[in-house]
């Protein structure tokens, strides 16, 4: 879980929500930089502070302390539906926040902690007290919002817009003013609409297909009843974010997630430190070690003492001037059995510019190392028999006109000749070598 959390962080820091990771005690594990901006801080410096008695109102504290308890308690699917506090940055401003928390559990199914997604709607808690003003007031503040706002009366008929809705859609306000909202192709929105009409507050969060433009937009709308001066409901007021990005944002950060963790090939991700921040499936096969086990420790536990230091030095230094990588490394397993891999390691840099992990693909080649060895030997063996065999034919060779000059001159020599013995001799040695060749 750990690791997923490190990677979410790089990843959650590119999408425009706030993101927070709580432990069950209310200790901030993590904090994404959107985050740590509204709070006013350094996120690294806002780990390990306690969120209740740092961020929530005295007054707000025991609310939002029952809030985090239902929560963690794992009741339905552990998620809670929304909600919305006031959050103290460390400046002491308030802000209000919309929440959405998920539990998170460890391996054994057990909540260790919450993850919530915040969105600061506190400029549109103000427009929302601010429509009840002066109509002047409302016009400029309905035009100037930073979210896109639709007028309905009681038939679910366009009454106003501004230009934040029309834009994206791509259609005219003077088009868009007057349609039956019941008209247009996606009305899944519609029920929220209607409960606005009803007295309520709705939302509506998901997909919508835009009629005219055919655009898929991924929105959260949330709707508000309009009283006239009666105190009677003449329509409803709409407020819609659009998080398409974010929601695609999401859904990469899924898919890179996915792709990793079902990835033949082993992959660790480290700080500069070096500490481990994140392993796959694959590194846990290979090595024997669970991600658990080797969370911020130093990638040497895998050292095998196989290489020289000025191996490991030489690669600490390419990486060190943000270059890739790649060669064979010899580790050793858990077990302490030894394997042979082939890595490329790459350096991550953060936004400045900065190195600030390293992520290494691995692959096993244990098997291929030890073929390539085994190709090896037999390919020396046969050089070696290749050069033996030429060796011997060009001997042999030398042999045969020895012994032809030898037995001749034996077959001159007179039997009491002096020479005869020696000449013997060499006719007795050449005819052992020849055996010998």
């Amino acid at each position: 879980m750990k690791a997923q959390l490190f990677i979410e962080q790089d990843l959650v820091d590119r999408v425009g929500v706030m993101a927070v990771c709580l432990g069950r005690r209310g200790i901030i594990n993590c904090i994404n930089k959107q985050g740590a901006k509204l709070l006013g801080g350094d996120y690294k410096e806002l780990r390990g502070m306690s969120w209740l008695d740092n961020f929530i109102r005295p007054e707000d504290r025991s609310v939002v302390q029952n809030t985090l308890i239902r929560v963690m308690s794992g009741g339905g699917d552990g998620v809670a539906s929304y909600s919305e506090n006031i959050v103290l940055t460390l400046d002491d401003e308030e802000r209000l926040v919309g929440w959405h928390n998920t539990v998170i559990k460890d391996s054994d199914n057990l909540v260790i902690g919450v993850f919530s997604t915040g969105i600061d709607i506190t400029e549109q808690r103000l427009i929302e007290e601010k429509l009840r003003g002066s109509e002047d007031r409302y016009k400029m503040i309905f035009e100037r919002s930073p979210v896109a706002l639709l007028n309905y009366d009681t038939n679910l008929i366009v009454t106003d817009c501004n230009d934040r809705l029309v834009v994206p859609l791509e259609i005219s306000r003077e088009k868009l003013i007057g349609l039956d909202i019941c008209t247009i192709d996606d009305n899944s929105f519609v029920p929220a609409l209607e409960d606005a009409l009803a007295g309520q507050e709705g939302k509506y969060e998901g997909y919508y297909k835009a009629t005219f433009s055919g655009k898929l937009f991924w929105i959260i709308m949330r709707t508000a009843p309009i009283y006239d001066n009666h105190g009677d409901i003449s329509g409803g007021i709409a407020m819609i974010e659009d998080l398409t990005v974010q929601k695609q944002a999401a859904k990469d950060k899924e898919l890179l997630l996915s792709a990793m963790e079902q990835s033949s090939e082993a992959m660790i991700i480290t700080d500069t430190r070096p500490g481990i921040n994140y392993v796959n499936s694959a590194f846990e096969r290979l090595t024997g070690y669970s991600a658990a086990e080797v969370m911020g420790k130093d990638p040497k536990i895998l050292k095998s003492d196989e290489h020289p230091q000025e191996f490991y030095a030489k690669m600490w230094r390419t990486l060190a001037k943000g270059e890739v990588w790649r060669g064979r490394i010899v580790n050793k397993r858990k077990d302490g059995e030894l394997f042979e891999e082939v890595a490329t390691i790459s350096p991550v840099r953060n936004e400045e510019g900065a190195v600030a992990n390293f992520i290494a693909v691995k692959r096993d080649i244990t098997r291929e190392a030890e073929l390539e060895k085994q190709l090896f030997q037999a390919q020396k063996m046969e050089a070696i028999g290749t050069l033996a065999g030429g060796i011997a034919h060009d001997f042999n060779n030398i042999l045969a006109a020895v012994l032809g000059y030898a037995e001749i001159i034996d077959a001159q020599l007179v039997p009491e000749s002096p020479l005869k013995p020696d000449i013997e001799q060499i006719i007795i040695a050449g005819n052992r070598g020849e055996e010998l060749v």
